[in-house]
This record gives structure tokens, sequence and C-alpha cells, in this order.
């Protein structure tokens, strides 16, 4: 379909989702680049940031997360990537500040209340990191029945940066 209506932004949009799905991100990139340079809003921003995370692309990233929140601050999930972004750059603070506006638009995203947790360590709020990694266990399971990591399956930090996940988990759990 793209050969026969190159300025399609749909087409482009379409095929890179699927790109996506096939964990293929680096032609999502491509199609999502193409998505920019037809109709650069916030939407395509911060489709192409999501590629570039898969990628570790971090800074880039960033930056795309950053434009899309620019041309539209009310994108929510943008603020929850750009902190993961951040936080993936050793950014700590920037990684809290975004992290912290994306909780303030959506008190139950465990995956923000994880990665504020990280963050506070990383800057050595334990008393701080332990209420928001408590937060997310307790948004997952709210009868805090296990204190297992298996609460988390299926989460961003856990699919996506698993080693990262398993070692964040236990120290935490140490707190």
């Amino acid at each position: 379909m793209i050969r026969f209506f190159p300025n399609d932004y749909k087409s482009y949009s379409q095929r890179a989702l699927a790109h996506m799905e096939l964990k293929n991100y680096k032609e999502a990139f491509k199609d999502f680049g193409a998505c920019v340079l037809l109709r650069p809003d916030s939407e395509s921003y911060y489709n192409r940031g999501f590629a570039l995370l898969e990628i570790n692309y971090y800074k880039e990233a960033k930056d795309d997360f950053l434009k899309a929140i620019e041309l539209n601050p009310g994108n929510t999930p943008a603020f929850f990537y750009l902190g993961v972004s951040h936080f993936l750059l050793g950014e700590f603070q920037q990684s809290i500040n975004s992290l912290t506006y994306a909780t303030n638009k959506d008190q139950m995203d465990y995956d923000a209340h994880f990665g504020l947790a990280m963050a506070y360590y990383h800057i050595n709020d334990l008393e701080k990191a332990k209420a928001k990694f408590e937060r997310a266990k307790k948004i997952l399971d709210p009868t805090l029945s296990t204190n297992s990591p298996s609460i988390f399956k299926d989460t961003y930090w856990e699919v996506n940066e698993k080693q990262l996940f398993t070692d964040m988990y236990k120290i935490l759990s140490e707190i």
C-alpha cells in the first residue's frame, strides 16, 4: 500500500505498529520516523520514542517524549516513558519529576510507582523508595497476600527491564 500512497501517514503507522508487535523495533522506528515527517504531532513523536526505547536509544527516546509532551501536555503515557528514559540514563531526579506527574494523573499506575521506588532508592531517599514500592504492590495485590515478585508479572519493568526489575525488587524488599 505504501508504494502506491507514499504520503499516507496511516499506512506507515499501521505497518510500524505491526513491526512493534513482531518486535522488529528498528523497522518500526523507520516507519514511525516517516510518520513524524508526514504528521509531526504528539502521537507520532510518542510512538517513535517508544520504538527508540525498545532499541535502547534512551537519549533519542527522551527527546521524542519531550517533543510529544510539548505538542500535547496531556499525553500522560509520554510522561511515564519520559521517566523511564530518564531513569535508564541515570537521571534520577528528572525521572522522579516525570513519574510523579504520571502518578498524579493516574494514581493506579503501578509501573510509575515502581519506577519512582527505584529512582528514590538511587537518590538515597529510602523512606520514599519503600513507600512507592509498597504502593505499587498494593495496587497490584490490594490484600498484599503475597510478597512475591510474581505480582509484577507482565508489568512494564518486569517484561522490558527484567534484570533491573529482579535486582531492584530484591533491594526494595529488604528496605
